[in-house]
């Protein structure tokens, strides 16, 4: 009985830290979008000129 208790105890201590893993990768995502803007990937296909298109036109 002392292994069924002692597994009931940290299935639910698995569940609360898969909770706060969740909340900590939110909270996370909400501020690197704060620091960094709506998206990062986003400026990849932006019309910038200058030392941006100077990349792209290696690729080309």
């Amino acid at each position: 009985m002392v292994e069924g208790t002692q597994i009931s105890a940290l299935e639910n201590r698995l569940t609360e830290l898969e909770k706060e893993n969740f909340l900590l990768q939110e909270k996370a995502a909400f501020l690197t979008c704060k620091f960094y803007g709506r998206s990062i990937a986003q400026t990849s296909s932006l019309e910038i000129e200058g030392q941006m298109s100077f990349f792209d036109e290696a690729e080309n």
